[in-house]
């Protein structure tokens, strides 16, 4: 009778070690390729990039722009050699805030103008700059790593 108790024991004790490890192993097959956002919330890791010109964000009513308090937001993702949007238009007197995120590679996002410049940040990294655009006028924001702005990691904010 201990002899069966004991080898019940054991084969308890191995299907509860096989049946952790196969759960570990199934968390980590079901999260490749996903990323986590800033709200904890699994998102398909993007593959491609945003062609020259797409994702132009108004800040009086354009999609993804949010308002957070007075702040206009918006949210910029960044990868090899591209911003999505890349175009910003906002008026003269809003408090901007930039949330960028990466989404491939290791990138930043600079705006001279404003003397703004988020900290160079790794794939699924997010950071984020607030600023007045005390100015009106069109100005370039870019990437300052390596060659990446010239190679067209570079967008536009216009202040009106």
């Amino acid at each position: 009778m201990t002899s069966k108790l004991l080898y019940v024991f054991a084969l308890l004790g191995v299907a509860i070690v096989l049946g952790a490890a196969g759960c570990q192993q199934q968390t980590t097959k079901s999260n490749a390729g996903i990323i986590d956002d800033e709200n904890g919330e699994a998102m398909q890791q993007p593959d491609g990039g945003a062609a020259q010109g797409e994702g132009i964000i108004s800040g009086s009513a354009g999609d993804g722009m949010m308002s957070d308090g007075e702040a206009k937001t918006f949210t910029v993702e960044g990868q090899n050699f591209a911003y999505s949007p890349n175009t910003i238009t906002v008026n003269k007197g809003d408090k901007v805030k930039i949330i960028f995120k990466n989404t491939g590679g290791t990138h930043d996002w600079v705006l001279d103008e404003f003397n703004v410049r988020t900290p160079i940040i790794q794939t699924g990294q997010t950071a984020e700059v607030t600023f007045t655009a005390d100015k009106a006028g069109t100005f370039e924001y870019y990437c300052s790593i390596g060659s990446h702005r010239a190679m067209g990691m570079v967008g536009t904010l216009t202040v009106q």
